[in-house]
């Protein structure tokens, strides 16, 4: 057992020179870390709030244009009405003259 322990402690000396570079954060670094997290998350609400900003625009220009439909509708509906009015009275005016004729 004492054999096997030593062997895996050279094995693992051995790696650790070969090992080239500090592999821990320094204090700069995990500055910088935060400093990048902050840019992302300020980031990320800037584009959240502009996708939000979009969908409210996309949304007032629906109504906008289903209003404008809905008052041209109303308009031909208006029109039709009127001319249907006129015909009834020109037709009432005829049935009137004809009613006369016949006394």
């Amino acid at each position: 057992m004492g054999k096997e322990i030593i062997k895996k402690v050279k094995y693992t000396k051995g790696r650790k020179e070969g090992f080239q570079g500090d592999c821990r954060e320094s204090k700069g670094s995990n500055g910088e870390n935060s400093n990048l997290r902050h840019k992302v998350k300020r980031e990320t609400k800037s584009a959240l709030r502009e996708i939000r900003r979009d969908a409210e625009f996309i949304g007032k220009m629906r109504i906008k244009r289903q209003m404008q439909l809905d008052r041209e509708r109303r308009e031909k509906v208006k029109r039709i009405f009127a001319e249907a009015s006129d015909q009834q009275a020109e037709l009432n005016a005829l049935d009137r003259s004809n009613k006369r004729r016949k006394r």
